[in-house]
């Protein structure tokens, strides 16, 4: 899904609005000091970040901007929109992770402003899902170039993990298992993780671990 969303938004050069991407980085913002907050105990409004990354949150603002206007104007041009069954389908999920009722979900989402949030995701992901489905792969001799690196990389990292294991405690799995699925995938975001956006609970803790 990335790499399909990244080749698409190079090959559609746009200037995107300042403050569409200052909207998106005031998000990632959010996100990454309740994230940080979490695992330090610290207030969310204390957390600071430093140029660095500062810089990498603003890319990260601009990627995703143009990637929610490319993929609202491909949902507009191809009638890709969000049934009733794709909501129900999508509160079922939510209430077998959460152990609540799909009533309590259905209710919750009842909010117009937590029910647009939702159907936005739904759309996204579908348009998503559409691309892949129309979309051709095709493996270029770069491509198979960066995935050799990408397993030496991975390699390495197993190793360093493994030697990195011996050293220290890995975070206890009962931790995990305290999270609930919000917190579980802001953590598999911080660690550059990938699929874990429709993995359930148990999947995500799996992922983690």
């Amino acid at each position: 899904r990335a790499n399909v969303l990244e080749t698409i938004i190079d090959k559609n050069t746009f200037e995107v609005p300042a403050a569409l991407i200052d909207q998106s980085q005031a998000m990632l913002a959010q996100e990454l000091q309740l994230q940080t907050a979490y695992q330090t105990g610290q207030e969310p409004k204390e957390v600071t970040f430093s140029d660095e990354q500062l810089g990498d949150l603003r890319g990260r603002a601009t990627f995703a901007a143009k990637a929610g206007l490319i993929l609202d104007f491909i949902s507009k041009q191809e009638s890709i929109v969000v049934e009733e069954s794709d909501l129900e389908a999508r509160y079922l999920e939510i209430s077998e992770q959460q152990g609540q009722s799909v009533d309590a979900i259905r209710g919750y989402f009842a909010q117009p402003d937590q029910n647009k949030e939702l159907k936005d995701r739904l759309l996204e992901e579908k348009t998503l899902d559409w691309l892949l489905e129309n979309s051709t792969i095709v493996e270029t001799e770069a491509a198979s170039s960066l995935a050799d690196v990408a397993e030496a990389t991975l390699d390495e990292e197993v190793a360093k993990k493994d030697q990195s294991s011996r050293e220290e405690p890995s975070e206890p799995e009962q931790s995990l298992h305290d999270k609930n699925v919000s917190e579980l995938k802001a953590l598999a975001k911080s660690r550059g993780l990938k699929g874990y956006s429709k993995l359930t609970r148990d999947g995500l803790i799996e992922l983690l671990s």
